[in-house]
């Protein structure tokens, strides 16, 4: 099975994490991207949020790698606890929608956040 390899960006601001919908999809995700090569994971969150959002992250402390198992591939999704710079942000390269979520948000959301993310960030008090 063939494993990919990507970052996720948590950004948490009043027990909500920030999510984006790219353009085109139905569901909200967190933030995240493939590592290119020569990257550090640090690198990567850096790049995404600046891609994504036009802002810098401040910080980024890891705090999670999920592995997902799908039929043909597998996800190795490093996450990181990220600070921007700034929470004035626009959203940029095919995102369409950005809100700050919780577990209480009827938003539609990606298997990710609905089965991993959300659960574990609620678990240890990090989001509603």
């Amino acid at each position: 099975m063939r494993t990919i390899e990507k970052v996720g960006a948590i950004i948490i601001q009043n027990k909500k994490i920030l999510a984006i919908r790219n353009s085109g999809e139905k569901n909200f995700e967190a933030l995240m991207g493939r590592i290119e090569e020569n990257e550090t994971f640090y690198g990567a969150i850096r790049r995404e949020v600046h891609e994504a959002l036009g802002v810098k992250a401040k910080k980024a402390n890891q705090y999670a790698t999920l592995q997902i198992e799908g039929e043909e591939t597998a996800l190795a999704l490093s996450c990181y606890l990220t600070e921007l710079e700034s929470l004035k942000f626009l959203p940029k390269q095919g995102i369409e929608q950005i809100e700050w979520i919780n577990s209480k948000t009827k938003k539609p959301m990606s298997k990710i956040m609905q089965k991993h993310l959300i659960p574990k960030l609620k678990k240890e008090k990090l989001i509603n």
